[in-house]
């Protein structure tokens, strides 16, 4: 069995100073994690949850936790993938470029966002949050290639262009989708990516969403994906 943290940064009555120790306090977990051998930090990504998670720039945050670090891997617990809040391409690039200094520790979860306040913020169409999120997960793992990429879809239409860098591990990080309940889990197997269970259920619910995600990743026949055993919470 394997044991990670997963950091929401969530403060009560926020203020910059909670708000400044709070960071060093997770930042200080992670290196305790590292040094007693847990598998991985995850750091979630939410804007404007104010008291629930100050955890709007993960990208930085990891790149602490790696340069301090040496074992433990680093987990987007997620990227948020509709286009209003990151650009397909920019999650590539930065996402390899945390893999290439953490020497290959990098976790790529992701995630259509289920917060009003964020989608509103925003200015996101939920109408198409799904379709988003799938073409940028169709998208993504394509751009960790050397050769020119080029696409053209519902949202995007990208001409030939380097992506660079390239990630250090092959074929790329390993991919994760954000679940909530058993039935997106099923899915999220059906691609051929790992499952993250981000909400609290029974043992006997839980024990069918395993089961019905290792059904759906056993027949499953993805393109571009990793394929990666489920983790839970």
């Amino acid at each position: 069995m394997k044991f990670s943290l997963f950091f929401e940064m969530q403060i009560a009555d926020p203020t910059p100073e909670k708000e400044a120790r709070l960071f060093q306090d997770c930042l200080k977990q992670a290196r305790l994690a590292d040094e007693i051998g847990y598998h991985c930090v995850w750091e979630v990504e939410h804007h404007g949850l104010y008291e629930y998670s100050h955890s709007s720039a993960p990208e930085i945050f990891l790149s602490f936790v790696a340069a301090q670090t040496s074992r433990i891997r680093l987990g987007h617990g997620c990227t948020l993938l509709p286009h209003r809040y990151n650009h397909p391409i920019r999650i590539a690039e930065r996402i390899a470029t945390l893999d290439i200094l953490s020497n290959g520790r990098v976790n790529w979860g992701t995630a259509r966002s289920g917060s009003r306040v964020e989608q509103e913020a925003f200015e996101v169409n939920k109408s198409t949050l799904y379709d988003e999120w799938r073409e940028a997960l169709e998208m993504i793992p394509r751009m960790w290639n050397p050769e020119p990429f080029s696409y053209k879809g519902l949202f995007f239409n990208i001409p030939p262009t380097y992506i660079v860098p390239t990630p250090l591990q092959k074929p790329h990080p390993p991919i994760f989708a954000a679940c909530t309940r058993p039935e997106d889990a099923h899915h999220v197997g059906t691609l051929g990516i790992g499952a993250l269970n981000l909400a609290t259920y029974r043992d006997e619910m839980l024990a069918g969403c395993v089961r019905a995600y290792r059904d759906a990743i056993a027949t499953s026949t993805p393109v571009g994906f990793t394929v990666t055993k489920i983790t839970k919470r």
